[in-house]
């Protein structure tokens, strides 16, 4: 066969590497600036990954996400080797302040970039101020009983000064069909058997409408007519009893009352009801809850038409929101 001249292999060369190259330039560019709207990849750079478990695990391997969920699978490796990094004589710093953000995907900060999560940008906020350190421990699909046991191993394994809670619509969902964490079955089987009803278990198929799953899931999840309402109760009364924090991180305010509702959509008559059933909740169970719509200068922009998920736009808001709560609350005990 009669091999090409010199020029020719070296010229086809260098128009491979310019057509790599260009393709490559031209991802990173659509992926920066035009993500979701002139183009749409769910990287793994945004948080995106099918398998969180797996990751998790080890059974998927995803060195991005991996490293995002860094805070969470040390704090698992650390339960399960019955490791006390922070609880060794002498081993904490007297002068760091531990921050622990549990949550789903709205804390892990799916759509965004980890360094534009608001428990980043909150670290980076109060660093400036006092060492600190914010453990990120949200995992998307969590629910109230998954964020109480990471509650617990932060607790036995950590030493946390202040704890963050992602209040979300769907926290109700799930329960006894999501079990994550060591002990969580057990967990599970504890609170239910303390409430005098049967647990609502709901589990849409994927892709399904939300405002049907507004309807037909989230709603009567907070009815008293279920159990999952019942533990939500209990948890927060065992979580009022440290410095915790709840932050609505819905895409909605919390209604102040709910007698003269002015909607005439169903999905959005129950959403709302749904949030301020919440709210209430964990305000007569003793806990602390703000809201960031509060300020007036708050508004919750999503990453785009296509993800509901908060923008970094609205992580830096919360973020914001957060520090002046942090900031204007002497019993958090944050040095100034």
């Amino acid at each position: 066969m009669k091999k090409l001249p010199i020029n020719w292999t070296k010229g086809l060369l260098f128009l491979i590497s310019l057509i790599l190259s260009y393709t490559v330039v031209t991802m990173v560019i659509a992926e920066q600036f035009f993500f979701d709207k002139l183009y749409y990849n769910k990287s793994s750079r945004f948080g995106y990954e099918d398998d969180y478990l797996g990751v998790i695990k080890g059974r998927k391997r995803n060195k991005i996400v991996f490293s995002r969920l860094g805070d969470l699978i040390s704090l698992i490796n650390i339960a399960q080797n019955k490791l006390f990094p922070d609880k060794i004589l002498g081993t904490k710093d007297p002068d760091l302040y531990n921050i622990a953000v549990i949550g789903d995907s709205f804390v892990y900060g799916t759509g965004v970039r980890e360094n534009e999560t608001f428990p980043k940008i909150l670290e980076n906020k109060l660093s400036k101020i006092q060492d600190v350190k914010v453990y990120n421990f949200g995992l998307p699909g969590s629910n109230v009983i998954n964020n109480y046991s990471i509650f617990l191993l932060a607790e036995e394994y950590l030493d946390i000064d202040l704890y963050i809670i992602g209040v979300v619509e769907d926290d109700l969902l799930y329960f006894g069909l999501n079990k994550r964490y060591p002990e969580e079955e057990q967990i599970h089987d504890d609170f239910i058997s303390r409430c005098p009803n049967i647990e609502f278990r709901y589990s849409p198929e994927k892709g399904k409408d939300w405002s049907q799953v507004i309807i037909e899931g989230i709603y009567p999840s907070f009815s008293d007519n279920y159990a999952n309402i019942c533990v939500l109760s209990d948890i927060v009364l065992r979580l009022a009893l440290k410095n915790t924090i709840f932050i609505n991180l819905n895409t909605t305010k919390i209604p102040s009352e709910v007698s003269h509702l002015n909607t005439s959509s169903e999905k959005a008559r129950k959403k709302a009801l749904s949030i301020y059933k919440y709210a209430e909740v964990i305000r007569r169970s003793g806990g602390i809850i703000i809201d960031p719509f509060d300020n007036p200068h708050f508004q919750y922009t999503q990453v785009s038409t296509r993800e509901g998920h908060a923008s970094k736009e609205t992580h830096k808001l919360q973020a914001e929101f957060l520090y002046e709560a942090i900031m204007g609350n002497p019993s958090f005990e944050f040095p100034q």
